[in-house]
């Protein structure tokens, strides 16, 4: 139909893909890194240079994969990553770490944004290790609002970050994933003194 400012694509499941692995994968990075620095909105975890490295790292992983999935340009993908970054920056937009973190064990699950994302990467031979630590780091995000986050750290508690590596995230014990996630949460750990 004819709809002023609508544009129609042929490549909706690869639109579909890059919402879910490049938007909704660094927004969520950008929370889970906040927290750990505790800062209340996304333009501030977006403004620290070393969360804004670590996000764009994780994008460029996901993103070299859906160009080759999809067959969208690089330039196209870079220029997208871009426009995402200064999106997040806006401080008008009020965006709060807490509502773009919460709900950690969904997003951290084997369909959704970091999981489904290092997936992708395997597929093409891309090792996802930005993407394994910036899930890591979602891992220990944690609010007393949030029931899914103390899910995370009671399955935590009994089995470290290979027991919510498997249970929470779906990674086969021993496979690349489960190792990436399990070494990304000691530097997550190391790097931010948690």
């Amino acid at each position: 139909p004819e709809i002023t400012g609508m544009e129609s694509e042929e490549k909706f499941e690869g639109y579909e893909e890059r919402k879910l692995f490049t938007h909704n994968l660094s927004h969520t990075s950008f929370a889970y890194y906040g927290f750990l620095k505790k800062y209340e909105y996304i333009w501030q975890s977006a403004a620290d240079d070393e969360i804004r490295c670590l996000v764009l790292s994780a994008m460029r992983e996901s993103g070299e994969a859906i160009v080759k999935k999809h067959g969208f340009t690089e330039d196209g993908q870079s220029a997208h990553e871009t426009d995402l970054l200064k999106r997040f920056a806006n401080r008008e937009l009020g965006d709060t770490v807490f509502r773009v973190g919460r709900d950690p064990a969904r997003k951290l699950g084997y369909n959704d944004r970091f999981i489904g994302a290092a997936r992708l990467c395997k597929e093409y031979n891309i090792e996802p290790v930005n993407i394994c630590m910036a899930a890591a780091a979602g891992m220990f995000f944690s609010h007393p609002a949030d029931p899914s986050s103390g899910r995370i750290w009671e399955i935590m508690g009994r089995g470290g970050a290979g027991e919510v590596s498997a249970r929470v995230c779906g990674a086969e014990p021993g496979s690349q994933i489960a190792s990436l996630l399990e070494s990304g949460y000691e530097e997550v750990r190391r790097r931010f003194n948690v």
